[in-house]
């Protein structure tokens, strides 16, 4: 048994290491992937470009060509965002007056304190 002590200390300490390590690089993909999705369609369909490249081994004309739907496609969405935008906002103010409905004066007071926190793209 006290063989196993330094063995399980170890494998203990790389396992922390390891799970600290998952969690902090599945972070910083995140604060990666918001950064270009901050920075609008044209860093959106790079970053699609790029990746599609590495894991198809595109030939330069397909890259570009590849980049120029991407961004095509990126201006349509645009478009039908703007057009359908209204109408979610809508649904989406509806959605949160049923709820407050539902709920008594303490939750309501907490349910508008997390739609203030949380202001989304929506409102």
């Amino acid at each position: 048994m006290k063989r196993l002590k330094p063995v399980f200390a170890v494998a203990l300490i790389f396992l922390c290491g390891a799970v600290f390590g998952a969690m902090s690089g599945a972070k910083w993909m995140e604060k990666q992937f918001r950064k270009k999705m901050a920075e609008g369609p044209p860093a959106v369909s790079e970053m699609i470009t790029r990746r599609l490249a590495r894991r198809l081994d595109l030939r330069a004309e397909q890259g570009d060509r590849v980049l120029a739907i991407a961004t095509e496609a990126q201006r349509e969405i645009a478009a039908l965002r703007t057009e359908q935008e209204p109408a979610v906002r809508e649904i989406v103010r509806d959605a949160e007056t049923s709820i407050r409905a539902l709920l008594d004066a303490a939750q309501a007071r907490e349910f508008d304190a997390l739609v203030e926190e949380n202001p989304g793209e929506n409102r």
